[in-house]
């Protein structure tokens, strides 16, 4: 599920998707995002498909944090997503933090630097 907010002191959700990417970037949504929340999902896509998503989506949207985890542990199917390719793209980590108990999976919160 991807939820975009532009409220980001109430985290008031303004629009949520369900689907993929593309309706992300082409559905009626504002240009500028305060918060995607990509979190528990994301985990059957491989990562270079999870990194072209996300790079053609920051093209076309601008985003100022991004909320997403990472398995620890990957059980079978499931990857183990490196975001450090999001510094890349103009985006720092901001936080970094575990699932507070199961040790399955980490979140990670990045910043766009300049937004």
């Amino acid at each position: 599920m991807l939820i975009a907010s532009q409220n980001l002191p109430f985290l008031r959700i303004t629009k949520r998707i369900r689907g993929n990417w593309r309706e992300l970037r082409e559905q009626q949504i504002p240009q500028n995002i305060d918060l995607l929340i990509a979190v528990n999902w994301i985990h059957g896509i491989s990562p270079e498909e999870l990194i072209r998503n996300f790079k053609e989506t920051l093209k076309v949207k601008s985003i100022k944090f991004l909320f997403v985890d990472s398995l620890l542990k990957p059980w079978q199917g499931a990857y183990k997503h490196d975001f450090r390719f999001l510094e890349e793209t103009g985006y720092r980590l901001l936080k970094r933090f575990n699932d507070g108990g199961e040790n399955l999976r980490e979140f990670l919160i990045f910043e766009k630097i300049s937004y």
